[in-house]
């Protein structure tokens, strides 16, 4: 595989605030091992792989794994707590296709599908998945309804550097490189957040980084007075955190 160092890492300064994204839930994982049978015999390979959230989540069910990212800086949060069983690359996935010694099971990619280019994430699946493997979309994040979330948008929208991708899902994606949808595993729980968490929670994403730590005062201000009247007694905010994941099988020749 390849491991070249990519000598513009526009996640770097992201990858500090990473842990300030929604997590997925213990559940989340269960839930995907049982209905997609997840087993220690189970390869998977995590494409776009950032922190390893997805990598070290389904490492504790499954055999082998293998994360890749193009981030040195996003790798180094997931190198830092890697179990025997996986395994983590850094390569550029939409400078060339991923090649593994064999082929595995599942596929895995974690909030970062709208980045990917068909052709090569295309050429990626055809030479590593088996053919009666899956592709598994995932993603995490506040969930809708949560009470803060519209006007926590808005703030964010003002310092957001480009708009969101329309295909977040990936659905319209794998649909045109030849996946059929199979369905979605999703799980919702409960959590508190610190403003200092929801502050961080937007620091995370590298489109707004840079943005907000030039204007971190002003930036907190905002935050504080806009979310005040959904603070709780204890000065925390109450929020519900989702995670789901999109199936995809290749469909037959």
């Amino acid at each position: 595989m390849n491991t070249m160092v990519n000598d513009a890492d526009t996640f770097a300064k992201a990858a500090e605030y990473y842990n300030g994204r929604t997590a997925y839930s213990d559940e989340f994982f269960k839930k995907l091992v049982q209905e997609l049978k997840i087993t220690r015999e189970s390869s998977i390979l995590d494409l776009a792989c950032g922190g390893g959230e997805l990598t070290l989540g389904l490492a504790q069910y499954a055999g082998q794994l293998t994360g890749i990212d193009k981030s040195d800086a996003m790798l180094k949060n997931a190198t830092a707590r890697t179990p025997p069983n996986v395994h983590f690359y850094q390569q550029d996935l939409n400078h060339s296709p991923v090649t593994t010694a064999t082929k595995v099971d599942f596929v895995t990619i974690g909030r970062a599908i709208q980045y990917l280019v068909p052709a090569i994430l295309k050429t990626t699946l055809s030479t590593s998945l088996k053919p009666e493997g899956l592709v598994i979309i995932c993603g995490a994040g506040i969930g809708k309804e949560t009470q803060w979330l519209a006007p926590y948008q808005q703030i964010r929208r003002k310092v957001r550097v480009k708009q969101t991708h329309p295909d977040f899902h990936g659905l319209q994606k794998m649909q045109s490189i030849g996946f059929t949808y199979l369905g979605t595993i999703a799980d919702t729980v409960m959590a508190r957040y610190a403003l200092d968490d929801i502050l961080n929670h937007a620091l995370s994403y590298s489109s707004e980084t840079k943005n907000i730590l030039e204007n971190i005062e002003s930036f907190t201000a905002e935050l504080e007075s806009g979310l005040a009247p959904f603070k709780e007694t204890d000065g925390t905010f109450s929020a519900s955190e989702s995670s789901w994941a999109h199936v995809f099988r290749s469909q037959p020749l």
